[in-house]
């Protein structure tokens, strides 16, 4: 049995078939975009401490890495299950893990979606190896820190892009950035 609401819904959906003007909520392409911009750089932060102790394994009681000063911006790698606990990347290469509650978002790449995006490495000197599109992985050229490059598409853990001399490729997604 039809009543007043389910016949205003059917006529409002064939009237926006009709005319192409569909009223019904689809996602944002925004947010898409959005979340291309979000970046794995953080910032090692503690209001109580100077410096932020990294350890080799998920607590205070495995091997010290390193201690890096409050404000070092590094990259975040994994969480582990119970979300207390970051593995991280310093400047220089090393991996070890701090307490999740001392990782600050990085106001790197914090823009929005151009259509273009950075490479960015911890090291201003750096570069990224860009791969080739199939699945043997080849390293087919290197991109320096800083370099625009136009995104195609999202391939997993990388990006598809087109450098500036036109060459196609893919990167680790962790290394690029909203311009």
């Amino acid at each position: 049995m039809y009543s007043f609401k389910s016949s205003f819904l059917h006529l409002l959906l064939l009237s926006s078939l009709l005319t192409g003007s569909l009223l019904l909520p689809s996602p944002a392409r925004s947010q898409t975009r959005d979340r291309l911009c979000e970046t794995a750089f953080r910032i090692v932060g503690n209001s109580e401490a100077n410096v932020i102790n990294v350890w080799s394994d998920l607590s205070n009681n495995s091997d010290l890495i390193q201690s890096v000063p409050s404000g070092t911006e590094v990259l975040f790698n994994i969480s582990d299950r119970s979300g207390n606990w970051s593995e991280i990347t310093l400047p220089g290469g090393a991996t070890g893990w701090v307490a999740d509650r001392f990782l600050l978002p990085s106001p790197a790449g914090a823009s929005n979606f151009s259509g273009t995006m950075r490479v960015r490495t911890l090291d201003q000197d750096g570069a990224v190896n860009l791969r080739s599109l199939d699945e043997s992985e080849r390293i087919i050229d290197s991109i320096p820190n800083g370099a625009i490059v136009t995104y195609n598409e999202s391939i997993g853990y990388f990006r598809s892009v087109t450098t500036s001399t036109g060459l196609r490729g893919r990167i680790f997604n962790s290394y690029l950035v909203c311009k």
